[in-house]
């Protein structure tokens, strides 16, 4: 048995050997890179004055976290996709993820509780901003502007009291549930341009990233 096993470990050297070696710089924030739903791709550069470019498909045995930058060695296959070899050096940047939710309109598309779905039309203007930084949030119902204290942490989100504007139509008291339901919310995922928002119980609420054109800008 142990000759089999030699001989089995005396291959794969041989064979990863042969293979083509590289050096990868990996960034420590990844991108958007979806085409029909969200999808996060790392960003690498194999020299350090090159751009970051998008990486669709993993680093086999390469475990990725977020505000790291890496130098890797790794091997590539025939179709050109990585493999982990070594982890050469590995910098904590201090990058925060929250600054993600920042500089984007984030449209409500849908939400779940008490295991109900309730989907949001596409063409609703309902939607968050955030300010990490300065720990708030503003947003706009179908009829209403609305603000509160907003603290995020890693993944973590808190959402204070909500005030809003007093105008009355005909969708103010789903406002109301929306703004209810965001003072629960307390994990958020960012995958793409999807935002997700956790609470108690199974309780979500799903966002999707849009710039507001200039004609919705001036309706706000």
């Amino acid at each position: 048995m142990s000759r089999w096993i030699l001989a089995l470990f005396v291959l794969h050297f041989i064979l990863f050997s042969s293979a083509q070696t590289a050096t990868l710089y990996v960034s420590d924030r990844t991108v958007d890179c979806s085409t029909g739903g969200p999808l996060e791709c790392l960003q690498i550069k194999k020299n350090k004055k090159a751009k970051w470019q998008s990486l669709s498909s993993p680093i086999k045995g390469f475990e990725y976290k977020t505000g790291f930058t890496y130098k890797l060695k790794v091997k590539t296959d025939s179709t050109g996709k990585y493999e982990l070899f070594k982890i050469v050096s590995q910098k904590h940047t201090g990058y925060n993820r929250a600054e993600r939710l920042e500089n984007a309109y984030w449209v409500i598309t849908g939400l779940y509780s008490d295991s109900n779905f309730i989907r949001v039309l596409d063409t609703t203007k309902i939607h968050i901003t955030f300010n990490a930084k300065e720990k708030r949030l503003s947003g706009h119902g179908l009829c209403n502007n609305f603000h509160g204290s907003c603290m995020v942490t890693n993944d973590s989100i808190s959402i204070g009291n909500i005030g809003s504007t007093k105008m009355m139509c005909e969708g103010v008291a789903f406002e109301g549930i929306i703004t209810g339901l965001l003072q629960l919310m307390k994990r958020y995922e960012i995958k793409g341009w999807q935002l997700t928002l956790f609470g108690p119980e199974n309780t979500t609420m799903v966002f999707k990233r849009r710039q507001l054109t200039a004609e919705d800008l001036q309706k706000e």
